[in-house]
């Protein structure tokens, strides 16, 4: 079952202590910023390490239609420049790397325009562990199973609903 949390320092937490009991070699991958790009806004880590059994979300959808962001799988195959994530269905897929783009807006009066000017790009696996996410970054997924983890209480009204709808039923509901 994935955690719930209402902070990414929690998740976070979650996330390297399950990492860590696999008893396999981890691969780190670092992403390729070109020109200018504030790590703030990245839709990924920066730098992503992964075991083959690491518990993934995907973090785009991809142009195929064979999963969408916010799709769980399990890495099965690690290479130095590769990863392999069996789905939930049980389909397995190679990841590519993807870029999001910085962009500038520059208005040209006389034309009446707007022409968009890329100042800068983040590369990386659309990748990031999910034994545990986000409340927030949850929001649009459903859960067969999940655990709502209140250790530290929530901080924005609607957050207990939005993770409370998550969840197809009662049944598959943990708190702790």
């Amino acid at each position: 079952a994935i955690t719930l949390s209402a902070f990414n320092k929690e998740a976070k937490a979650i996330n390297d202590a399950e990492l860590e009991k696999i008893n396999n070699p981890a691969f780190s991958y670092d992403a390729k910023i070109e020109k200018e790009f504030d790590l703030s806004k990245a839709p990924v880590d920066q730098h992503l390490t992964l075991k083959v059994g690491a518990q993934v979300m995907l973090c785009r959808n991809d142009p195929s239609r064979r999963w969408a962001n916010g799709t769980l799988g399990t890495v099965s195959k690690l290479e130095e420049n590769k990863i392999y994530v069996k789905l939930e269905g049980g389909k397995e897929y190679p990841i590519p790397m993807t870029s999001c783009e910085n962009c500038k807006y520059i208005y040209d009066k006389k034309t009446k325009s707007t022409e968009k000017q890329v100042i800068g790009t983040f590369i990386q696996y659309p990748l990031k562990l999910a034994w545990a996410i986000t409340i927030h970054k949850s929001q649009g997924l459903t859960f067969d199973r999940m655990n709502l983890d209140l250790t530290h209480g929530i901080f924005m009204p609607g957050q207990l609903y939005v993770a409370l709808s998550r969840v197809r039923s009662l049944a598959g509901l943990s708190l702790s």
